[in-house]
């Protein structure tokens, strides 16, 4: 059972009272303003005279003065210290510099209007991000992307709206233990729920349960209905696997089965530093778990979103307090110039909306990449290839291990010469990110690339790569040559193919079939083509250097594996 908040931040908080120079970066925050803005204001804390005490220390830049003014839906700090933004003027989603340079745009101004927020849900090695997991509350739709193929196909995309109500959303966030939670409300419905996710491959896959403010049409089968959860304004992942949600007028700390552990209010009663009574006043705007262990929280007069009121404020409060659902306030900021509409640490917590996670990256007591064995032959569908024709790369990656082992990456790349030559063309054929494979588990790798201008007539080398958070990198099994065709040439042998998903599941069990099987051979057909297959070995540890990958086309889709035919 996951510990209370207050249990959690004993390892990083010693005492709710220590202001430590070490450690008040670590309280330090940026509020994003209602409105349009290029910076967020930030605030930490000091002594005065012994007590706790807010610092205003000035504006922090998210955008530069190419960029303008914009609206910014949402805030989250990467671990490298650039700043991740959802809306910036319609432009969706923009990754700006500390300096607030644009360095990526998910489209241009006014092309994707009203996304609410995007959220790290795969990295493929530090620095550089797999999956953006963003809401997109123009079109009632949440959805995957590559940021490093932005143009290319969605990994994954579903839509949200009920009958009579459009959905818009609070927050997408991804969890640790291979989940995803979204944050949504009907407002003509008047609902409020966050739906709970399987993932795989940085994508949302199946809804665990549904934590809804009441009944509402199309309810999924695994419905918990949370009346606290009423006019939801911000939720975040804590290190325990619980939610820190705040709404309109009360902040509580709940598992993702419905349990609240805690819960203050506005209003209700509370103490400073001191002892002495205070209230808090207008209404809950946003909260987030400090590295200090401390709770920041920001406060708004509603109606008053762009104007200076004595109501618009950051508040710390002491975690010791909050796991007894009582309210300490170690300090609070002046008054602020504008409505607080989000709230970030100064440093981040992953960007992947759960207090210091990052997928892909996170390998706590992950097995070694040694461990992992292909339990069925690498195999292409083809020895040849023409320009046009679809390259079906399929392996079956096990961990006969004790151990979970946990991958940034699996993939199967190709590279321009034989097995044996030494090149710097390489191509994705199927990528898989933010894998973690249970003990006695298989991760089945499916995947299609088809071939185009990036292809060069020749030989060309097919190898599978797994790499964790680390930067380690073993191959595993052995490669697979085929050749590309000039224009001319026939392959006499093309396919038709189909993404499928990747599938998981004990070693020893056969794949799940619940629905018609496809036209793929099965591994143990004769397919009487001149197909490429590689039998298993043990993995081969990589060099350190940085792999090229180019034309990422349709790739990595998170698909499911049919049985196969016998």
């Amino acid at each position: 059972m996951p510990k209370p908040l207050a249990l959690i931040t004993a390892v990083v908080l010693a005492s709710p009272l220590l202001f430590a120079t070490e450690l008040r970066a670590d309280d330090t925050v940026l509020v994003v303003p209602t409105g349009p803005t290029m910076n967020a204001q930030v605030f930490g804390l000091n002594e005065a005279n012994g007590e706790p005490a807010s610092v205003d220390f000035g504006h922090y830049p998210l955008l530069d003065s190419t960029m303008g003014q914009a609206p910014i839906r949402d805030l989250k700090v990467l671990p490298d210290g650039r700043n991740l933004l959802s809306d910036v003027a319609g432009r969706g989603v923009a990754i700006t510099d500390a300096l607030g340079a644009s360095e990526f745009s998910l489209d241009a101004p006014g092309a994707r209007l009203r996304i609410t927020s995007a959220s790290v849900s795969a990295y493929a090695a530090p620095g550089e991000i797999a999956r953006l997991l963003i809401t997109d509350s123009n079109r009632s739709q949440a959805f995957v992307v590559d940021p490093r193929n932005p143009s290319g196909r969605l990994n994954w995309a579903r839509g949200f709206a009920l009958p009579g109500s459009r959905a818009s959303f609070v927050d997408a966030i991804v969890l640790p233990g291979q989940k995803a939670a979204l944050g949504i409300t009907w407002a003509t419905l008047g609902v409020s729920a966050i739906d709970v996710f399987s993932t795989s491959s940085g994508s949302p896959q199946t809804v665990i349960r549904r934590l809804a403010s009441t009944t509402h049409p199309n309810q999924p089968e695994e419905f918990v209905i949370i009346p606290e959860l009423d006019q939801l304004r911000a939720f975040m992942g804590l290190a325990n696997g619980n939610l820190l949600v705040t709404t309109q007028y009360s902040l509580f700390e709940m598992d993702l089965e419905g349990d609240i552990k805690w819960k203050i209010t506005l209003g209700q009663g509370a103490v400073d530093a001191n002892g002495e009574a205070m209230t808090l006043r207008g209404e809950f705007t946003d909260a987030t778990l400090l590295p200090s262990g401390r709770i920041a929280l920001t406060t708004a007069q509603p109606g008053v979103w762009t104007s200076p009121h004595v109501n618009h404020r950051v508040y710390w409060l002491s975690p010791s307090a909050l796991a007894n659902s009582e309210i300490e306030v170690i300090a609070r900021s002046p008054a602020l110039e504008f409505a607080p509409y989000r709230i970030e640490p100064r440093d981040g917590h992953g960007a992947s909306g759960s207090f210091g996670f990052m997928p892909g990256l996170d390998a706590t007591e992950s097995g070694p990449l040694s461990d992992l064995t292909l339990s069925r032959e690498f195999r292409l569908n083809q020895s040849e290839f023409v320009s046009g024709d679809n390259i079906f790369a399929s392996a079956d990656i096990g961990n006969p291990s004790a151990a979970p082992i946990a991958l940034s990456s699996l993939i199967i790349l190709a590279n321009a010469g034989a097995c044996g030559a030494q090149t710097e063309t390489s191509i994705a054929l199927v990528e898989a990110v933010a894998v973690e494979i249970a003990p006695g588990e298989v991760f089945a790798l499916r995947g299609s690339r088809t071939v185009d201008a990036a292809f060069s007539p020749g030989r060309w080398c097919a190898r599978i790569y797994a790499q964790n958070g680390q930067g380690e990198r073993v191959e595993l099994g052995s490669a697979i040559e085929f050749d590309i065709l000039e224009p001319s040439g026939n392959s006499g042998s093309t396919i038709d193919v189909e993404d499928l998903d990747f599938w998981k599941g004990s070693e020893n069990g056969e794949n799940p079939d619940d629905e018609t099987p496809t036209d793929f051979p099965s591994d143990d057909d004769d397919l009487g083509c001149g197909c490429a297959s590689a039998s298993g070995a043990s993995p081969e540890r990589l060099p350190a250097a940085a792999l090229m990958l180019l034309g990422f086309g349709g790739l990595g889709w998170v698909r499911r594996r049919r049985a196969a035919r016998r």
